[in-house]
């Protein structure tokens, strides 16, 4: 009977043994799935942000794009600008010379002006200073 009992005894403690085994077993495996998990989780996340990087890489180079045709438009508006107050000052100080009538006073050049008195041509200097009318055709 001693037998038995020390056979019921050992087979308990194999029993338990082999339990005890078996949760160590299944708990590493445990461990081991979730880490596969996390580790395929954060893959997933590595992935999503090579994407977006490179998304972000190509909007980007998009916007660096219309920047460079932005520039060169602004150049342009800067001529133009540039230009135009140019021919601002220039017929500011023409019309500096006005009298009150509207009519010019200051320096002439040939060919520069119209003239009532010559009858719709240009006036040209002559030799004391003045101007005249050409000779008509």
């Amino acid at each position: 009977m001693m037998r038995k009992g020390i056979a019921g005894a050992l087979v308990a403690v194999l029993l338990i043994g082999g339990y005890v085994a078996a949760n160590a077993q299944t708990e590493s495996r445990s461990a081991l799935t979730q880490l596969r998990k996390r580790v395929t989780t954060l893959e997933i996340r590595a992935d999503r942000q090579r994407r977006a990087i490179v998304d972000l890489r190509a909007e980007n180079a998009a916007q660096g794009a219309k920047l460079a045709n932005y520039d060169e438009r602004l150049v342009v508006l800067e001529n133009f600008r540039n230009n135009t107050n140019a021919w601002i000052v220039i017929l500011d100080k023409r019309t500096a010379d006005l009298d009150a009538q509207g009519d010019y006073a200051g320096p002439i050049r040939a060919n520069q002006v119209n003239s009532a008195s010559c009858f719709a041509v240009d006036a040209v200097w002559n030799a004391s200073g003045g101007l005249d009318c050409p000779a008509g055709p």
